[in-house]
């Protein structure tokens, strides 16, 4: 799934900023507007800052590895700055 590209990014060492990251920041805004609603970059963005902002949304991250809410966080507004 998504999520887990971008875990693969982190666990690899790579920036958040890196292609691969991106592609899975990518993969996840794909999958919301699949499943949910229509998921612009704008609202990709929000979502990402409610990730950290929101401890329910930030603990279901950090469940998975520490740092991964910040880390996808990031890979998120990278994505979006590079399809803005």
């Amino acid at each position: 799934n998504a999520t887990n590209q971008v875990l693969t990014a982190m666990l690899a060492g790579l920036p958040a900023n890196s292609e691969a990251a991106m592609a899975g920041a990518e993969a996840h805004r794909k999958s919301i507007s699949d499943y949910w609603y229509e998921c612009s970059f704008e609202i990709h963005k929000g979502l990402a800052t409610m990730y950290l902002a929101d401890p329910r949304f930030t603990a279901h991250y950090e469940s998975q590895q520490v740092g991964l809410a910040k880390y996808i966080h990031d890979a998120i507004l990278a994505n979006a700055a590079k399809n803005s």
